[in-house]
């Protein structure tokens, strides 16, 4: 089924980047990487969605290992939370010099720039992000806000990367234009 929405939505419209969420199993995440190793062309971000923020997992561990050697090498960009980005670099991140050091790990690990997303860790301040990939490291930083009615910020940040790349920008203001628009999004729907 996956496999004929992928040709599906390919074969009716011309790509300009794609984005995956939660594929939940091996076999998912298999038919998924094959379809962008067919297609190189397509700018994947890869929202790894293992781990909830409340840390529920969403991948079962067979999906984590094809999503490491299948999905990954094939994307443009990463972007794990932090109990993703963990299990991705292989160890605990509990400050703003592990989360990037963490970004640095993925990237050299899987070839893909990755955005490492430390909206959760409390010693940061505020939401502050590190990129790492071939055009070199940079951190972005917003306040933290105090109170959040927004679920799936996670999954929105990633789509909003992937429409600016669709709409052409690099990777890096891609990701820019993005952490501004995930947080001023945040703001808005605070509760009052």
């Amino acid at each position: 089924m996956v496999r004929a929405q992928l040709e599906a939505i390919a074969a009716h419209y011309t790509l300009a980047a794609a984005k995956t969420g939660m594929l939940f199993s091996a076999a998912i995440v298999r038919e998924a990487a094959l379809f962008f190793k067919r297609n190189p062309r397509i700018p994947l971000v890869v929202d790894p969605v293992m781990v909830s923020t409340s840390g529920r997992r969403l991948l079962q561990s067979e999906g984590i290992e094809a999503l490491k050697k299948q999905l990954l090498p094939l994307a443009a960009i990463v972007t794990p939370n932090l109990a993703e980005a963990e299990i991705l670099a292989g160890g605990k991140i509990r400050s703003l010099a592990q989360l990037r050091a963490a970004a640095g790990v993925i990237y050299r690990i899987f070839g893909c720039a990755a955005l490492v997303k430390g909206g959760h860790l409390p010693e940061a301040g505020g939401a502050v992000d590190f990129f790492h990939g071939r055009e070199g490291e940079w951190m972005l930083s917003s306040p933290r806000a105090a109170k959040v009615a927004l679920h799936g910020a996670g999954c929105t940040y990633s789509a909003a990367i992937t429409a600016w790349l669709a709409r052409g920008k690099s990777r890096i203001r891609a990701v820019e234009l993005a952490k501004q628009y995930i947080t001023r999004l945040i703001y808005e729907t605070r509760p009052n």
